[in-house]
């Protein structure tokens, strides 16, 4: 037996429309989970490279003070400095190699953090290069405001979603009209004291379900609102992704500035650890000046190194909030 829908409302089309919907809108789900193993990979690049350079300072850092050391035990042994700055210097190196070697175990945890996310064991090695240097100028946020609206995949799911309830509220309706079906059939019957014992029939169906108390429409009512609410979230994100636009884009700005002053002030730490150190070999000057300023020299190189890389992470979350990711 084979029964074939003839006549159904509109019921199979529209529930055919909302398997079509719903897949596409699996597609763009999985498109905004890429976005963000993308970025999450980003991170985690931009981190282990953050923290590399990290140590590399903390080495410079140790390295200078060594060099230090080395003056004030020789004017100590001349008896020019007292034996305080000889103590002053050695506490200063106790905890810069202490910070040194959380500066390692940041590298190491950053690096197998990049590992995991790659599908790789914690422990292999991991060589990465240098991202490059950020085109100079800056993108019209109205022009990046309208690609992340076209590109962006929530907004193209929450289209998706409101459609699909929409052919869901459509196969409700359906329910309320005639249901006509097509059925045949063949019947063997072991019978001898029949002439034929194959009995062929075709018929056609009518199913009309004339009163349900107001159920279908209910639920076809109830459909609607939540399509009508989807389009209404869809109208929000929109609002929203054009303000997570602006704030990566005020990010990037604002970490490019910082990148150019701290650029321009590493030079500056430079030359006053210089004059510091100068000073105190020619007794004019004091320990505490050259600590302050090698304390400074290493916290300009830190805020430099941040802003360096902020910068190229504001830039990995700029183009996520654009969909270019």
């Amino acid at each position: 037996q084979a029964t074939v829908p003839v006549y159904t409302g509109g019921r199979i089309s529209a529930a055919v429309a909302a398997a079509d919907t719903g897949l596409r809108a699996s597609a763009f789900e999985r498109t905004r989970t890429e976005q963000a193993v993308k970025l999450d990979v980003a991170e985690a690049y931009l981190n282990v490279l953050r923290a590399r350079r990290a140590r590399a300072a903390a080495e410079r850092h140790l390295a200078a003070l060594d060099a230090h050391a080395l003056d004030v035990s020789a004017l100590a042994g001349q008896g020019l400095v007292a034996r305080n700055d000889v103590l002053s210097v050695a506490v200063a190196r106790a905890d810069a190699r202490q910070r040194l070697t959380q500066a390692g175990n940041a590298a190491d945890l950053a690096a197998a953090a990049y590992n995991r996310l790659m599908g790789r064991g914690l422990d292999e090695a991991v060589e990465l290069a240098e991202p490059p240097d950020p085109a100079p100028g800056r993108d019209d946020i109205a022009v990046l405001s309208a690609r992340a609206r076209e590109r962006r995949p929530e907004m193209a799911l929450l289209g998706a979603r409101a459609e699909a309830t929409d052919r869901e509220a459509d196969m409700e309706r359906a329910g309320l009209r005639p249901q006509v079906g097509l059925t045949g059939a063949v019947m063997h019957e072991d019978n001898r004291y029949r002439v034929s014992q194959d009995v062929a029939s075709l018929s056609v169906g009518l199913q009309w379900e004339i009163f349900d108390g107001g159920v279908h429409r209910q639920r076809a009512d109830a459909a609607s609102s939540r399509a009508r609410a989807a389009r209404e979230r869809q109208a929000d994100a929109a609002t929203y992704i054009d303000l997570e636009v602006r704030r990566e884009w005020l990010a990037v700005d604002e970490a490019a500035q910082r990148r150019d002053t701290t650029a321009a002030a590493l030079g500056q730490a430079d030359e006053n650890l210089r004059v510091a150190r100068d000073r105190y070999r020619n007794g004019v000057g004091t320990q505490t000046e050259v600590l302050d300023a090698e304390a400074l020299r290493t916290l300009t190189d830190s805020n430099h190194l941040n802003a360096y890389y902020d910068l190229h992470g504001a830039r990995y979350h700029l183009k996520k909030a654009v969909g270019e990711l």
